[in-house]
């Protein structure tokens, strides 16, 4: 982890709208699309909701299907990306490990579903998805958080 990156992402507070970590260079074209889902998430074996996102692009804990993301996976050479089927945004991790989206493909980040450890992880880092609080909110791609399990919920 850089200096840059906080040791610990509440301490930013988000304002604005997600801005990634890493700045669009060019274009690039993503491969084709393979089926849509929804990430149903768990803590500690307890269902807590679906990965979501606010009107600022930050995820956050949703409370069921109809307010979740529905991902679209784009493989593109060895990675794989995930994009906001709703309105074509692209996951990424800001500098302060939130979890968000944003609407250059060149800023996404790709992540690893591990179908073992039910772990959904950033290449940036290495970090997996996480969770504070409910009241914070806010999903991370931070492992001093609580990690969660995550279920790839397909759409047919």
């Amino acid at each position: 982890m850089s200096d840059q990156h906080p040791t610990d992402p509440r301490s930013v507070v988000p304002s604005g709208p997600f801005t990634p970590r890493k700045s669009p260079t060019g274009k690039a074209v993503a491969g084709p699309k393979k089926s849509t889902f929804k990430m149903k998430l768990s803590q500690g074996g307890n269902s807590i909701g679906y990965f979501g996102v606010n009107a600022s692009g930050y995820a956050v804990l949703a409370d069921g299907p109809a307010n979740a993301v529905t991902f679209e996976p784009f493989p593109f050479g060895t990675d794989m990306y995930y994009r906001n089927h709703a309105n074509g945004m692209w996951l990424s991790i800001s500098v302060s490990s939130y979890a968000g989206f944003y609407n250059n493909w060149l800023s996404a980040e790709p992540c690893v579903y591990n179908k073992d450890t039910r772990t959904f992880i950033c290449a940036d880092g290495g970090q997996a998805l996480s969770f504070y609080s409910r009241q914070d909110g806010y999903l991370y791609f931070w492992d001093a958080y609580s990690v969660l399990q995550v279920d790839q919920d397909y759409e047919h």
